[in-house]
Parts: structure tokens; sequence; C-alpha cells
């Protein structure tokens, strides 16, 4: 089970993660407006590329939260606390989905950059800008503070139900 202190170290990994990706959120947005008179001229296929980025940050955000029910399955959290060794850290997995999360969603926002930079609006910028700063919000941020107490009630779970768990090394019996 973790200590007090294993439980409180979580929370400030997660917020310093999700803040530091919102900060990279405003950089994206300060280098939007201070390149605005330098980019290209707009492209032909831009409308085409519009909807291509828009379906990619879709599928991008749909695939952090698909990811998250992966990674932090109960059934699967169990069998990897089970065998023991690397990759089974509660806190490691967590944070892994985080990232994942944040990652994913920063996507979006890139689309958005990469699309103004080949001459879409600043306006299509901020939409997709805006997309990811929601996603952080309602999405992320509620996990960053949720995250520390799950992972203790997970590990009071697999303390009760988990069965024997390997030590580092040790084969499974036959």
């Amino acid at each position: 089970m973790a200590t007090e202190n294993q439980r409180i170290s979580l929370r400030p990994r997660l917020l310093i993660l999700w803040a530091a990706f919102l900060g990279a959120l405003g950089c994206y947005a300060l280098v939007a407006f201070l390149v605005r008179p330098y980019r290209l001229q707009p492209l032909a296929v831009l409308p085409l590329l519009r909807w291509i980025f828009l379906g990619m940050g879709g599928i991008a955000l749909i695939a952090a939260i698909v990811a998250e029910s992966i990674l932090l399955n109960r059934e699967r959290l169990v069998q990897r606390w089970q065998e023991g060794g690397p990759g089974s850290s509660l806190e490691g997995t967590v944070q892994t989905a985080f990232i994942l999360g944040l990652a994913l969603g920063e996507t979006v926002a890139i689309g958005g950059l990469v699309l103004f930079f080949l001459g879409d609006s600043l306006a299509t910028f901020g939409y997709f800008l805006a997309a990811t700063v929601l996603f952080y919000l309602l999405w992320m941020l509620p996990r960053a503070l949720r995250y520390p107490t799950w992972t203790e009630e997970m590990e009071q779970y697999l303390a009760l139900h988990g069965g024997e768990r390997k030590a580092p090394g040790e084969e499974a019996p036959e």
C-alpha cells in the first residue's frame, strides 16, 4: 500500500506535467501571433487539409480516452501486479496514461498551428487550440486530481484481491 508521501508525490508530478503541456500551448499561441505576417499564402488544398487535421484531432482525443481505459483496466492491472517486475508499478502506469493523454491532446493544437503556417486563419488555429485547452481542463485536470486517490484505492484492492505477487525475476509456476 502506498504511504502518505507516495500518494502526495504523484499529484504534484501530474499537475506539473499538466501545467507544462498547457504552457506549451501558450508558446504555440505566441509563435502564431509573432509569425502571422510571415506565413505562407493560403494553399488551394487548405479546406481539404483542414478537414483532415480536424479528423486526426478527433481521433487523437478519442485515442487518449481509449488508451487510458486500456492502460488502467482493472483486470490488466491485476495481471501486471501479479507478474511483478517492470511495468507493474501503479504510479508508473498512471503517469504513463496521463502523459499519453496530454501528448495526444497536444497533437490537436499542433495540427492547428501547422494549418496556420500553411496559410489558414489565426481563428482556425484558435479553434484547434481551444479544443486542446478544453480537453486539458475538462478531461486531464480532473484525472490529475483523482489519480493519486484512485492509485491508493487500487493498491488496496490489489492487496485484497490480487493474489500472489511474484518477486522480480521469478518464473511463473507451470
